[in-house]
């Protein structure tokens, strides 16, 4: 099919600025990239947090961590105390582990889990930049009801992303993944005697849709008296079989907070 002059006229400029790039040496580009990096202010007004900005989700959502969860940001602040250690499942890039690392200075050990390549990427990332190496560790794996290698199902490659599953029937919008990537899987229980890493004081669970199966996975966590409160965002439907669990070892809700449509963050904490 003949070229459009038009189009081929407005196209020709940008031809030539690509052949120009093209000759330019590979040191300068990776220079130009590193130099070209951007990084904003999280929206946690008691202290300066900068998260690194790559897409339009980070952008419009994560940069607002603290208005868009004000209960989680409470919690973090009012619950946490020194020498307490979060379990952070489903950290994303960080934002509530950062946060709790600003609130607490330092205090709180956090153990950040984010099993998505390129949200684990501004995860550690962000951890670096904002100097909080020390007190947050950051683990790429996925917790479930048992051990195992598992696929976990992507939907799109851009950092910040959500709804990301270990489980295609938890996708909330019935999509087709665009990648299954064999991951590292385990029961929260396993996790904690096989590396024997700290109790956690805390847990946020937050994981679109594996909500049920963690807990599952953890109930000798959940016994432990170490753990103080959960927050766990989820669905009413998937809470009747966490509700249960959390009950016969102690834990009544205190709170919760609707989160759009079906979804609420739940708040436990231990009553006996």
């Amino acid at each position: 099919m003949p070229c459009n002059k038009k189009a081929k006229r407005l196209l020709l400029p940008f031809y030539y600025r690509a052949k120009k790039i093209a000759f330019i040496p590979y040191r300068m580009l990776f220079w130009v990239r590193a130099k070209t990096s951007i990084t904003k202010r999280l929206d946690y007004a008691p202290s300066r947090i900068s998260l690194v900005v790559e897409s339009h989700r980070e952008l419009h959502t994560r940069l607002h961590s603290a208005a868009k969860e004000p209960e989680t940001v409470a919690w973090i602040e009012q619950t946490f105390s020194s020498g307490d250690v979060l379990y952070d499942i489903g950290a994303n890039i960080g934002a509530y582990s950062l946060i709790t690392g600003a609130a607490h200075n330092g205090t709180v050990k956090v153990y950040a889990f984010e099993p998505g390549f390129q949200n684990f990427n501004n995860l550690c990332r962000n951890i670096i930049n904002n100097k909080q190496t020390e007190h947050i560790v950051p683990v790429q794996i996925a917790f479930s009801d048992k051990t195992e290698m598992h696929n976990f199902n992507y939907y799109d490659f851009k950092s910040g992303s959500a709804l990301h599953t270990l489980h295609p029937e938890h996708n909330v919008k019935k999509r087709t993944p665009i990648w299954k990537q064999p991951m590292l899987c385990y029961a929260l229980d396993d996790f904690i005697a096989t590396f024997g890493v700290p109790h956690p004081s805390h847990l946020k669970i937050d994981v679109d849709g594996s909500e049920a199966e963690i807990i599952s996975g953890a109930r000798e966590t959940i016994r432990n008296r170490q753990l103080k409160s959960l927050l766990i965002e989820s669905t009413e439907q998937v809470m009747r079989h966490i509700v249960p669990i959390l009950n016969a070892s102690g834990f009544t809700e205190q709170s919760r907070h609707n989160r759009g449509g079906e979804t609420y963050n739940y708040i436990f904490t231990r009553s006996r």
